[in-house]
């Protein structure tokens, strides 16, 4: 992958980090009609999980060719550690699948700020491990610009 690849690659993870933390961020309720807010607050938590999957994602071993990762961007490996019981396979069984596990046990206690902890540790370490001249990226984005999200 070239720097200008690289670059544009960053402006997608930006996307998903942006998403993971402003979908944290929303109201534990959102206000609207009470026969719509249990679909508003699951479409919030699914969207922060979608994206927490995805950035996962990011810090594995490639598993398809054509996946992007970590590896591209010449930095070591950085493990990143999910909380008990909200790893990747709970997220794939509950969110992503219909599966018998869902009717067979009781739903996760999602914990969404340990979640987030943990992930955007991880960016952070990424972000400081990345070659100066990879700012901006395609759209313009700075190094502080993706720092900003992490708070």
């Amino acid at each position: 992958m070239n720097l200008e690849e690289k670059k544009s690659v960053l402006d997608k993870l930006y996307y998903e980090m942006w998403m993971l933390n402003e979908s944290f961020f929303q109201p534990n309720y959102v206000y609207v009609p009470s026969s719509r807010c249990g679909v508003e607050n699951n479409a919030l938590l699914e969207s922060f999980l979608i994206h927490a999957r995805n950035l996962f994602d990011f810090f594995q071993d490639k598993q398809y060719p054509d996946d992007i990762n970590y590896f591209d961007f010449g930095v070591r490996k950085i493990v990143i550690e999910l909380p008990f019981n909200n790893g990747m396979h709970e997220i794939n069984k509950y969110l992503a699948h219909l599966t018998k596990e869902r009717i067979e046990k009781e739903k996760p206690k999602w914990n969404r700020g340990k979640i987030r902890e943990n992930i955007n540790n991880g960016l952070a370490e990424f972000l400081n491990n990345l070659p100066v001249d990879i700012f901006p990226t395609k759209e313009g984005r700075v190094k502080s610009d993706f720092e900003s999200l992490l708070k």
